[in-house]
């Protein structure tokens, strides 16, 4: 069932089953107040990526999979809550940076502008 107070985006990258919607929608109700949500959405783009290696996937995937967690080292309710966050998608984007494409940043920002300007 969809919920009608979903965030909509992008119908190709997010389906009902998909568990990066979880990932995206974290992300997109953060993205005011973190800096790195950019990033996320870069690797779940990259994630989805047939050409992606699946080692670089299952880095990004752990990575992200903390980062929608509720179990996390600093509860995110917390001053500084996002540092930990930050810490693990920060290493793992360094991990696989030269997989990121032009294309998956271009899409991230696209993204985070339609949700702005939503």
């Amino acid at each position: 069932m969809t919920d009608p107070k979903r965030i909509s985006v992008e119908p190709e990258i997010l389906d009902a089953e998909s568990k990066s919607e979880a990932i995206l929608r974290k992300a997109l109700k953060l993205a005011a107040h973190i800096p790195f949500a950019r990033d996320v959405i870069a690797m779940v783009y990259a994630m989805r990526d047939p050409e992606v290696p699946l080692a670089k996937k299952a880095t990004i995937a752990a990575a992200l999979l903390y980062f929608v967690s509720p179990l996390d080292l600093i509860p995110d309710f917390l001053p500084g809550g996002y540092l930990d966050d930050a810490a693990v998608i920060a290493a793992a984007f360094k991990g696989v940076q030269d997989i990121i494409s032009d294309e998956h940043l271009a899409r991230a920002d696209a993204l985070l502008q339609k949700y702005k300007n939503a």
